[in-house]
């Protein structure tokens, strides 16, 4: 289905495994107060800003966070996908981030791999 107005769905394609597969954690991130969007002709880029004196850049604000174990038992390798809905009350700004994150298993596993298959974005 088409997004409303002012909304985009991101889709993640990710597989899942029976071995050698890790967890991944996937957040959509709007830009904090020193992100802004640079425009020209034909494209725009996200940017962080600098702070003065050396500060830390703040943290990203997160609109959507989701955990997922590519391993499971099935003997069989499937994709598998993450819907995210992202709308403009979400964020002041008009670009996102996407921040994906290889997590440790508890027990640790020999082999923690995550395979990105796809991004795919609808709408904005």
């Amino acid at each position: 289905a088409k997004p409303g107005p002012n909304t985009a769905i991101l889709l993640i394609g990710l597989l899942r495994s029976y071995e050698h597969m890790g967890i991944v954690q996937v957040s959509v991130l709007a830009p904090g107060a020193l992100g802004h969007v640079a425009r020209n002709n034909r494209s725009c880029t996200c940017k962080l800003d600098a702070p003065a004196g050396g500060a830390s850049i703040p943290v990203s604000t997160s609109t959507a966070t989701v955990r997922l174990d590519t391993l499971w038992e099935e003997k069989v390798s499937v994709y598998q996908s993450l819907k995210f809905k992202v709308s403009a009350h979400d964020t002041a700004a008009d670009c996102l981030w996407l921040q994906i994150n290889i997590l440790e298993a508890s027990p640790p596993r020999a082999e923690n791999k995550v395979k990105l298959m796809t991004v795919t974005v609808n709408g904005a």
